[in-house]
């Protein structure tokens, strides 16, 4: 439901998933065939890639499973020998030539209507060094799933001239605004007094807006540099107690997140192959009906006012969701024992590695999808949706199909000559 029932780029992140996977595959498939035929699957690669990782902030969970399809091209590629060179060459370089013209691109076009070489302020340019900076300062009253305290911030005033041009909005309208999120799961003495990881980089944000920073990106950029560059000159002096350099939204790592971190892996599995965010009829909107009627011409979409009747087209929906719920867990399983199968065999079998690397592409992104919403939820807020999980969902589907038939297909064992 939240990825097709709302206006969100995670309903385009299943889509994008699909076709970087296409693009390494389609190449991976053709190292033995011309090299130009590798050329389409080579920039659709790039292109894709460039989409993808522009499209979400945690696109760094699909790198194992492209490193692993590379690595097999590669292998393939060189057994062919002299033929092999120009296939290589074309695995390694094109995708990556294509990827950093995309990204290239996007920041040009920042250039030209912002003034700005950055394309997405939260993967590049100061602001990510700066909340780096802020969370290697040691917190004085931790509180878990806290990135910096009231406490922390105080001592980071004291220190950073720039970041005290924020106290005054962070401390009143972002501490009344944001404090309160998030809390319903976590309950807490000093609940609603703090505010939490999936909310301070939206206040530090809006502070440096509210207070004027926002009017041009080199301001921005400027504020938030500032911010860095004295926060890392106070921990390296000593003036702050802290840890070695960071950048970006990590959270800093605390034993006490692993149990929850393994406890909501499953969670997130669970969810992804039982189909269990699911909700067969739209959840009415809120807010003035003038804004919801505005707000449905503008997507071209049937705003939902009220529950409806249910209509057999709900209940043939809610039929279909109930399959994969009772079917989700068996059939999975059943896939992951014909990729075992699959794997046995591949002493014996060459020809078993590309459909092998394939399944263990898809079981690695579902994986390394899974781990890092799990630690989102963990660390930060709550992640365990369908809006995340999305792209495991039809990487899950195809193996359901996959495994079962390549494993049926391949022989037994090579036969004689």
């Amino acid at each position: 439901a939240e990825l097709i029932s709302r206006v969100l780029r995670s309903a385009i992140h299943p889509a994008l998933t699909l076709l970087v996977f296409a693009g390494f595959i389609g190449m991976l498939t053709r190292v033995d065939r011309a090299w130009f035929r590798l050329l389409p699957w080579g920039l659709l690669a790039g292109l894709a890639g460039a989409a993808f990782w522009y499209s979400r902030e945690e696109g760094i969970w699909v790198l194992p499973s492209i490193l692993l399809l590379m690595s097999i091209a590669l292998y393939l590629a060189w057994l062919n020998r002299n033929a092999g060179r120009i296939a290589m060459g074309i695995v390694l370089v094109l995708p990556a030539i294509v990827f950093w013209g995309g990204k290239s691109a996007l920041r040009a076009m920042n250039q030209y209507h912002y003034g700005t070489w950055i394309g997405v302020d939260v993967l590049e340019g100061a602001y990510p060094e700066a909340y780096g900076a802020i969370l290697r300062v040691e917190n004085p009253d931790p509180l878990k799933g806290v990135p910096a305290t009231r406490a922390t911030r105080e001592l980071i005033y004291a220190e950073s001239p720039s970041f005290t041009l924020l106290r005054e909005t962070m401390e009143g309208r972002m501490q009344e605004k944001w404090a309160f999120a998030g809390w319903h799961r976590h309950p807490h003495e000093r609940a609603e007094t703090e505010i939490r990881g999936g909310w301070f980089p939206w206040a530090l944000r809006e502070a440096a807006a509210l207070a004027g920073y926002y009017d041009s990106p080199a301001k921005a950029e400027a504020l938030w540099q500032d911010i860095a560059d004295e926060i890392n000159e106070a921990v390296d002096d000593g003036r702050l107690v802290g840890g070695g350099p960071r950048h970006g939204f990590l959270p800093v790592w605390d034993n006490s997140y692993l149990m929850p971190t393994a406890k909501n892996w499953f969670r997130a599995v669970d969810l992804v192959v039982r189909a269990d965010d699911f909700k067969a009829q739209g959840i009415p909107s809120r807010g003035p009906e003038a804004d919801i009627q505005l707000m449905a011409v503008t997507y071209h979409a049937r705003p939902v006012l009220k529950v409806e009747p249910t209509t057999p087209e709900t209940r043939l929906r809610m039929m279909i969701h109930q399959i994969y719920h009772w079917i989700g867990w068996p059939i999975t399983l059943l896939a992951l024992g014909a990729t075992f199968v699959l794997a046995r065999r591949l002493r014996r079998i060459p020809s078993a590695r590309i459909a092998l690397a394939v399944l263990l592409t898809f079981w690695g992104g579902i994986t390394a999808l899974s781990l890092v919403v799990a630690l989102v939820e963990a660390t930060s807020f709550i992640a365990i949706i369908g809006a995340y999980l999305g792209p495991a969902a039809p990487l899950l589907i195809i193996s359901w199909v996959l495994a079962p038939y390549w494993t049926w297909i391949q022989p037994l064992s090579v036969p004689e000559t």
